[in-house]
């Protein structure tokens, strides 16, 4: 049974009560029983899609509000738009909106790519050499891509949403509902906290990865070698003339990637699993910045690809690998959990 509430013509609710019918034996079975997920994944990919699309909207869409604030807030001795502070921090969070925008759309282009003939989408474009011609390739960097694609850009979303409602101040937090709500952020930041758990967790999206690049049925037996980093590199060849400065930052990523990937076992990955997501989001955000900027040479797009490869330098100091996956695991259960002697088979009571 369910119950309806519905408004009355004098505003107020009236109750119905609703009997659930069961039909029994008229269902439909889609594909083959007791293997739902495998039949459902085609729809993976646009799911995914159009949760990041939706987080980079929801983010535009806080910096644009803080963008037109900027222009009319009066501070002592002008508008807030002329405060140097203000402009050096909103325009980093500017930066990595157009990261976590380019990631999107590079993931969106070979969705598109695995949709429709090559030829007529990519030969004779400048995305020539972004977009691989073999859709093999594709759908098997569509396999890597998805997972840190859906888990980073839902996750710098909501904290992006969060310095934007910084911006405003406390008008930011209120909740403003005049001029059809087109200010009102606190709204925007609550259905944004939505993305980061619904369809996979941050966590699941580490699972999925870490099985990506350990199958070896893809990109014959080495799927990070043989299709990711190889994408990589000739791209990074190919705007080595504008980014001279910033390769080898880019490179360093890779590098480290690189050797987490094949160093390490596969428990350890799924330990270190966070790490691979941001490896993935900070080297596919800055090839796809860089291959842009290169496209489409401008000194404002170019500055904003060598701001974002360099504020995700790794730091020199910084090697956790040097100490033992386990011995940090172990150490990570004691600071969670407050005592050493903490006693996980205790089935807990939420």
């Amino acid at each position: 049974m369910a119950v309806l509430l519905t408004r009355t013509d004098k505003g107020g609710l009236s109750v119905f009560y609703m009997l659930m019918l069961r039909r029994m034996g008229t269902q439909w079975l889609i594909g083959t029983e007791g293997q739902g997920v495998k039949e459902i994944s085609a729809i993976f990919n646009i799911t995914r899609l159009h949760t990041a699309a939706g987080n980079v909207g929801n983010w535009g869409c806080g910096l644009a509000i803080c963008r037109a604030y900027s222009k009319v807030r009066k501070i002592p001795g002008g508008l807030l738009q002329d405060n140097l502070a203000h402009l050096a921090w909103i325009a980093e969070e500017t930066v990595k909106h157009r990261a976590s925008a380019h990631f999107t759309h590079l993931d969106v282009a070979l969705q598109g790519a695995l949709e429709q003939d090559l030829d007529k989408m990519v030969a004779n474009t400048k995305a020539a050499q972004l977009i691989p011609n073999n859709k093999t390739t594709v759908v098997a960097l569509l396999r890597l891509l998805l997972p840190p694609m859906k888990a980073q850009v839902s996750v710098t979303s909501v904290h992006g949403l969060r310095q934007c409602m910084e911006c405003l101040g406390g008008v930011g937090y209120c909740e403003n509902n005049e001029g059809g709500s087109l200010m009102n952020i606190a709204k925007v930041y609550r259905d944004n906290l939505l993305n980061p758990i619904w369809e996979g967790t941050v966590s699941v999206m580490a699972e999925g990865i870490v099985r990506v690049l350990t199958d070896k049925r893809l990109g014959d037996g080495d799927v990070f070698k043989n299709i990711f980093a190889s994408l990589i590199k000739d791209v990074l060849d190919h705007c080595s003339s504008t980014f001279q400065g910033e390769l080898p930052i880019v490179q360093e990523r890779l590098e480290a990637l690189n050797d987490l990937v094949h160093d390490a076992q596969k428990e350890e990955l799924l330990y270190r699993g966070r790490q691979v997501l941001k490896h993935f989001e900070v080297i596919v955000s800055s090839i796809a910045l860089m291959y842009d900027a290169q496209a489409n040479p401008d000194t404002v797009t170019q500055e904003i690809a060598a701001r974002w490869i360099r504020m995700n330098a790794l730091p020199p100091q910084m090697n956790e690998r040097s100490r033992g996956w386990k011995v940090l695991s172990s150490m990570d259960k004691h600071i969670f959990f407050g005592t050493p002697d903490v006693n996980l088979e205790v089935s807990a009571k939420l």
